[in-house]
């Protein structure tokens, strides 16, 4: 866009025109800063440069930035180009016509045009117009002065009447000076005129190119037409990522199932396109060996279904019921199955079946006769389940002599006891279950 003349050589403010956002082309830009850098100048069609003048941008209301130029930067005749490409905004490049200093305020101010006179019958005045016409009425004066004997007569000949005639028409400077009232103004108004043309023609020639760039734009059909005749591409990209989509759900569902060991040879695999021989798959699997016979000792004795569970459940209970117990040995042998059925009954402190059902027998129900209620609750170490049926008692002393409350769990495995504050021995007991015996727990 062009801007207007800028006097030559000569600093000045010029405004960068409207910044607007880079994303929707249209929202005013007010804060952006813009170093000068970002402002690229080419002086009468030379390169791009940045400014001489390091200043940075100012303003920014409305969008609106201005950029100081020095003299360095003026310093060139003919068209100045501003291209501004900050960061966040659309680019914005002006045009400006830089002037020589009499033209400029000949045309901007109160000075006048120069009208020197520069030839005179092809040859070139050496003299200021000023001087001109005193110069010539001087030379004519000396000629005349120096002319003595024939020389001045000469002047009376037929040959001497033309070189005076040719003397008599050089112009006074009255004469010369009447010549430039009566013409300078046409004078004028002729650059007026040609400087008014040659504006006209370089807007003509910039909304051409502004022009060409609107037709440039795709219409909205031609997009539609681009797009589908890229539909075998976005298919084929399309068809790409289902698959990698199905890779990867494949790739998780083996990572839920395969060992840790496995599962680094399968992502190294699929991330650097390197494919584990055989004999690695086999490494990899052999080092997990014991990992898998272990899960599987475990699943091998998972009963088949309730009916069997049930049928484990009756064979203990046949066990218990029929077993003979041996008080010189550890373990009561069932005679019918020739010592294949075993169950433990001495505790961990020594005491036999026996002086623990003598023990138990002795404590009766009494939950206590303290102070606060507290509840004990007795549950399973592997799953959190609570242990119902299981007889409980508290005692004052670790041996477990002094028995001060007693009862059974319920089906929530809690068991509610009377007792002062202070620390008690916990016991617990019930068949087909190992408890570490007794469990410290403080009252308050």
């Amino acid at each position: 866009m062009f801007k207007g003349f800028l006097k030559q050589a000569t600093a000045v403010l010029i405004d960068l025109g409207i910044m607007v956002d880079s994303t929707d082309g249209n929202t005013e830009e007010t804060a952006l800063t813009i170093i000068y850098t970002y402002v690229y100048l080419s002086k009468n069609g030379a390169t791009y440069a940045v400014p001489n003048d390091v200043n940075s941008c100012t303003g920014g209301a409305g969008g609106i930035y201005y950029k100081a130029l020095n003299e360095t930067d003026t310093g060139t005749l003919g068209r100045l180009g501003v291209l501004t490409h900050p960061s966040g905004a659309l680019v914005v490049e002006d045009y400006y016509m830089v002037l020589a200093a009499n033209i400029y305020d000949a045309l901007m101010g109160t000075d006048v045009l120069e009208t020197d006179v520069v030839y005179i019958a092809g040859a070139t005045v050496a003299v200021a117009s000023a001087q001109l016409g005193v110069n010539i009425v001087n030379w004519k004066g000396a000629v005349a002065a120096a002319m003595t004997g024939d020389a001045y007569a000469l002047l009376g000949s037929p040959a001497g009447a033309s070189i005076a005639a040719d003397i008599a028409s050089i112009p006074t400077a009255s004469e010369i000076q009447t010549e430039l009232e009566e013409n300078g103004a046409s004078v004028l108004d002729t650059l007026q005129d040609r400087l008014t043309a040659s504006r006209a023609l370089y807007l003509d020639e910039l909304d051409f190119t502004l022009q060409e760039n609107i037709d440039s734009i795709p219409t909205a059909a031609e997009i539609k037409t681009a797009i589908e005749a890229a539909g075998s591409h976005l298919a084929l990209i399309k068809a790409v990522t289902d698959v990698e989509s199905g890779v990867k759900a494949a790739v998780n569902a083996l990572n839920d199932i395969a060992a840790a060991d496995v599962w680094s040879v399968v992502t190294r695999t699929l991330t650097s396109g390197e494919a584990p021989s055989v004999s690695e798959i086999r490494t990899e699997i052999d080092s997990n060996s014991t990992q898998l016979a272990a899960i599987k000792a475990k699943t091998d004795n998972i009963p088949a279904s309730p009916a069997a569970v049930g049928s484990e459940m009756a064979l203990a209970n046949d066990a218990i019921t029929s077993a003979k117990f041996d008080e010189s040995t550890a373990f009561p042998v069932k005679s019918a199955d020739s010592g294949a059925t075993q169950i433990a009954r001495v505790g961990a402190d020594g005491d036999t079946l026996e002086t623990l059902s003598d023990q138990i027998d002795g404590v009766g129900a009494s939950a206590g006769s303290g102070a606060i209620t507290w509840t004990y609750t007795l549950t399973r170490s592997d799953n959190g389940n609570p242990i119902a049926g299981a007889a409980v008692w508290a005692t004052t002393d670790e041996a477990g002599t002094n028995v001060v409350a007693s009862g059974v769990t319920d089906v929530n495995g809690v068991v509610t006891f009377y007792l002062d504050a202070g620390t008690y021995y916990i016991w617990r007991q019930l068949a087909g279950y190992d408890f570490t015996n007794p469990d410290t727990e403080v009252v308050s």
